[in-house]
Order: structure tokens, then sequence, then C-alpha cells
């Protein structure tokens, strides 16, 4: 929050360890961050497993934002790391 709120446009590296999923809560529609600063994120890798593919785009809104987001295995965690630095 500190980089977007001096102007800057950050890339996110998000690695789902341990990942079980997510519950259903009252705030799951809320997409006042992405409102606010979905332009000003402009990459997001994904790392984790395969399974957790589609309910993490989904989550992230890839289609729904003008956002580069991708998804890696977890075996390609250094190809996901150069993907989101270039």
């Amino acid at each position: 929050m500190e980089l977007i709120g001096k102007g800057k446009k950050v890339k996110l590296f998000a690695i789902l360890e341990n990942f079980k999923g997510w519950e259903k809560s009252e705030s799951w529609g809320d997409i006042g961050f992405m409102m606010k600063y979905g332009d000003d994120i402009v990459k997001m890798a994904i790392v984790g497993d395969e399974r957790w593919k589609e309910e993490a785009f989904l989550f992230v809104g890839k289609g729904l934002r003008s956002t580069q987001i991708e998804f890696f295995p977890t075996s390609s965690l250094r190809q996901a790391e150069e993907w989101v630095s270039a």
C-alpha cells in the first residue's frame, strides 16, 4: 500500500503454501480494494497446487481487471519469479 500511495505500480507474488481453500464470509463480495487499487497492480503471479488454479483466478478477478495474472504450479517457482519480475 505504501508504494501505491507514492504513485508506484506494483507486482504481486503469492505462494499458496498449505492452502486449504476459502470459506465464504459476509465480506466475500467486497471488491472495494480491487476497485480502488486494481489499476495500480500491473502483474500478479500465483504459485500453488494446480487444483486451486481456477478458484484463485476467480478470487483475484482474472479477466475482470487489467492486471496480468498467471498461475504457476509449485514446481515452477523460479519461472513465476522471472515472469512477475519481467
